[in-house]
């Protein structure tokens, strides 16, 4: 979740996402606000209830990351497109 108004526009929408089942990710230096008090505070409420707070150079490491499993996944499955989902004999 990122935007501007963090104890009010960027918490509603994340909120919303989470009553959704979504799961939220805040990089604290993609979001602001005008009061800085508001926001640290918003960034705790979220940390307690809601999701993880963390910074965006954290997030797009875990990110890549991902990326890179997701391609050697596929390069499995084009090596034997039936590997793990065999249901048995045949």
């Amino acid at each position: 979740m990122t935007g501007v108004g963090t104890n009010v526009c960027v918490e509603s929408t994340l909120r919303a996402g989470f009553f959704k089942n979504y799961y939220i990710v805040c990089p604290r230096d993609c979001v602001a606000t005008y009061n800085p008090t508001l926001h640290e505070a918003t960034l705790e409420n979220i940390s307690y209830h809601f999701g993880v707070v963390t910074e965006s150079e954290a997030l797009g490491r875990c990110w890549a990351s991902e990326a890179v499993l997701q391609k050697e996944g596929r390069e499995r499955e084009a090596d034997d497109p039936f590997g793990s989902r065999r249901a048995g004999p045949v």
